[in-house]
């Protein structure tokens, strides 16, 4: 019976905006603002869109725990890391989401550099990973792309799609097009705003907004809200020092409850 809830849970989290690993989660940081983060321009973008790695100026490793809806079964663990060079920016990623009777991961290899000024795109190809106890494990090969350019000082925009052409792992189990546009906008130091569309095919549209302030010297508080599913979130991220940050947030669902997350990240930034 654990097991069946599990799976129940799962697919229900699946068909709502696939927060699982196949797809990877938002991190802490981006939870925290309502899962808004196709246009995150920091080592963050390495689960998101894959374009904002491409505006860092040297290296970054991040690690990533969330534990949906207060379950230890349906915890999600994320490492990423990326490497800026004379050629472009180099990244890895790695999702692991469920236990041994139900576990999907998601391995992505990615690419991204600066095409002018201001503009950025990137790609990434994932070795994707569907087990369940009974029936074995299912693999296959998917792609993602984005972009993000600035129209103007402090507004960008980005977008990006996952699997243009929709992949199986099972016979009845496939993995949708997914299609994310998204604005970011820095009005100042102190505050970021994110919004996003969200859509997957034969689901509904989500629309996703989250707002970042900075309140004190290293300390930012962040709150933003998701239609679909329907939940709103809050966080905080303090940066340690010029190379360490830790991220932490707690997203509510009418239904499923509370989820915890928290991301350390290593992103020197000079």
């Amino acid at each position: 019976m654990k097991y069946i809830i599990l799976v129940l849970c799962s697919c229900f989290s699946f068909s709502a905006v696939a927060q699982l690993g196949l797809n990877s989660g938002a991190a802490a940081k981006a939870a925290g603002m309502g899962d808004a983060s196709v246009s995150s321009m920091d080592i963050n973008a390495v689960f998101n869109n894959q374009a904002g790695l491409a505006s860092m100026e040297n290296y970054g490793v991040i690690l990533d725990v969330q534990r949906r809806y207060g379950l230890a079964d349906l915890s999600t663990f994320q490492m990423g890391l990326a490497k800026n060079t004379k050629f472009g920016t180099f990244g890895l990623m790695v999702s692991s989401y469920g236990i041994e009777a139900f576990k999907d991961q998601k391995v992505g290899v990615n690419y991204s550099r600066k095409l002018m000024e201001n503009l950025y795109i990137g790609g990434q190809l994932n070795l994707l990973s569907l087990n369940l106890a009974e029936f074995g494990t299912a693999t296959n090969i998917g792609f993602e792309v984005g972009i993000i350019g600035q129209v103007v000082e402090g507004l960008f925009v980005s977008a990006h799609v996952t699997n243009p052409k929709s992949i199986s792992l099972t016979e009845d189990n496939d993995l949708e097009t997914r299609f994310r546009i998204g604005l970011l906008y820095i009005p100042s130091k102190k505050i970021e705003i994110q919004a996003e569309a969200d859509k997957i095919l034969d689901e509904k549209i989500g629309f996703k907004v989250g707002i970042q302030y900075n309140v004190i010297n290293n300390l930012y508080l962040r709150v933003g809200a998701n239609s679909q599913p329907s939940k709103v979130g809050f966080g905080f991220g303090y940066r340690v020092s010029n190379k360490l940050q830790l991220d932490a947030s707690y997203s509510f669902h009418q239904q499923l409850g509370y989820s915890p997350g928290i991301s350390v990240s290593w992103n020197p930034q000079n």
